[in-house]
């Protein structure tokens, strides 16, 4: 089922077709759709999932690649990284994207993600188990313009890849630290250093992103459209990284209140 309503916010927000879309979501908080729920009677939720997932890759088309997180945080935690098996942590659309026909997920311990679509398979290779460093996920989606959706969330909520502006700037608040992961990708394990710039709780800090979500709002740098009982906001990956970069220029702590 294609959702005519969500085609028409992603429309009016920017994204269209041949665009590598990453997408973090609460769909729980957005409702559900009036034409979508006779199919959840008979389905269940998957009915709803597979929705939002035809309706996404309807948008971007053949040309365009579907990404999702599907971070597992198994490093951090200790635990091997099943890449087929592990489940996604965050939210129920992931888990069921991760499962879908044809997805590949890729092999990060800490945070991986599951693609679809034309740049899936090239996008899905670690290159770098660096979380955010060069050539890290966060590195190529910069400098390939790829656009970010938050539907049904604020960025405060899903914008993982603010870490990657945060480490290219390289702010003092956070610090690098290596962890130690063991991968299982169906042929055999392996061990591999992962690291990652992690928070100094040293510093008595949290993130605080509302402002970065108002002021590049004001600015026009991410768009926003109204959908169901939220909202849906985009922009390009290499336009609010050369936002975060001015504001944290201009103020080392823009991105953090202290505790």
């Amino acid at each position: 089922m294609i959702l005519a309503s969500l085609v028409d916010a992603l429309h009016s927000a920017g994204v269209g077709e041949g665009d590598i879309l990453y997408v973090s979501s609460d769909i729980a908080k957005l409702g559900i759709p009036a034409e979508v729920k006779p199919e959840i009677k008979q389905k269940g939720m998957a009915a709803l999932n597979n929705m939002y997932i035809d309706t996404l890759l309807s948008v971007i088309g053949e040309s365009g690649t579907l990404i999702m997180p599907t971070f597992t945080y198994s490093a951090c935690d200790n635990k091997v990284f099943e890449v087929s098996t592990t489940p996604s942590t965050v939210g129920m659309l992931t888990e069921a994207f991760r499962q879908s026909p044809d997805t590949i997920r890729s092999a990060h311990p800490i945070f991986s993600c599951a693609f679809y679509g034309k740049q899936a398979s090239t996008l899905a290779k670690v290159e770098n188990f660096d979380c955010f460093g060069e050539n890290s996920l966060y590195d190529r989606l910069h400098k390939l313009e790829a656009k970010y959706l938050m539907l049904g969330v604020n960025m405060w909520q899903g914008s993982t890849y603010v870490y990657y502006s945060e480490q290219k700037h390289g702010v003092p608040y956070r610090y690098m630290k290596d962890f130690d992961a063991t991968i299982d990708d169906g042929v055999g394990k392996k061990n591999v250093i992962t690291p990652y710039f992690v928070r100094d709780y040293d510093v008595g800090y949290e993130d605080a992103w509302e402002a970065l979500q108002e002021d590049s709002l004001d600015q026009g740098i991410t768009k926003s459209a109204k959908f169901l009982a939220g909202k849906l906001l985009v922009h390009n990956a290499t336009d609010i990284d050369l936002f975060i970069q001015e504001k944290l220029n201009e103020d080392p702590e823009y991105l953090i209140r202290y505790t």
